[in-house]
């Protein structure tokens, strides 16, 4: 089973390949990288506890645990049509950590369930800190940075137009205006499919941005404006009743 993973997610798994050596990389392991990668959310969690995380890389590889593939096969699961994240590795890892490991996140001084943690939830706080799929840092022939970013976000989410208003709203650098991006996300999952045309999706937004930008590649703002021209339905009508709309 091929697992699609956020980029953040991707170097978490590696990381722990690595830690495992020549051995079978297991669940522990995994925490290990989670814990070393530097951008997703679970890593950022899991080092709020700095002390806990250093005594979790420095015993964990030694600790009995299940194997890797299994905590991909059941983050896959549990992430549906978006791309598994750093936050499903970690769901998965601790409702499947076995008895040994389990012991130790206790023992280092994580809770059963990091603090609630296992609480939020990437189906809808997304674009919070938003991992990635595909990102080009440096941007590329067509997008500059933040552009690329925010595709990036979308492709992660299996998102469309709509997805790509609320990441571009969320863009720290897209000079999109006041709109929360909060009431977007808490408008679109209310009002979604509200009609048959509600969204014509990323590749939609991606040509009509090509064609709108004006400037030497396609940026927040080109995309934002792509999405309501030609994204369907749906962006403008979350704009609307967001209170967004012009």
């Amino acid at each position: 089973m091929r697992v699609r993973l956020t980029d953040q997610a991707a170097v978490a798994v590696a990381l722990a390949r690595q830690v495992a050596g020549d051995n079978p990389a297991t669940v522990a392991h995994l925490l290990v990288g989670l814990a070393g990668e530097s951008e997703g959310r679970a890593g950022r969690r899991l080092r709020e506890r700095p002390t806990a995380a250093a005594a979790l890389c420095e015993r964990a590889p030694h600790t009995a645990a299940p194997a890797l593939e299994f905590a991909l096969k059941q983050a896959a699961r549990g992430a549906g049509r978006r791309a598994a994240g750093t936050v499903d590795l970690l769901d998965a890892a601790l409702a499947h950590a076995g008895p040994e490991l389990t012991t130790l996140l206790s023992e280092v001084g994580y809770q059963r369930d990091l603090d609630g943690w296992l609480a939020m939830d990437p189906d809808v706080d997304w674009y919070e800190d938003a991992e990635t799929m595909g990102w080009s840092p440096g941007g590329d022939e067509m997008f500059d940075s933040s552009a690329s970013r925010v595709v990036a976000q979308v492709r992660a989410v299996g998102g469309g137009a709509v997805e790509t208003v609320i990441a571009a709203a969320a863009a720290p650098d897209g000079d999109i205006g006041t709109v929360d991006p909060a009431v977007l996300a808490a408008t679109a999952a209310r009002v979604g499919g509200a009609s048959p045309r509600w969204d014509t999706g990323l590749d939609a937004v991606i040509t009509a941005a090509g064609t709108l930008s004006d400037g030497p590649a396609v940026s927040v703002s080109d995309l934002f404006r792509a999405a309501i021209v030609a994204g369907g339905d749906g962006p403008r009508v979350v704009l609307e009743v967001s209170g967004g709309g012009s």
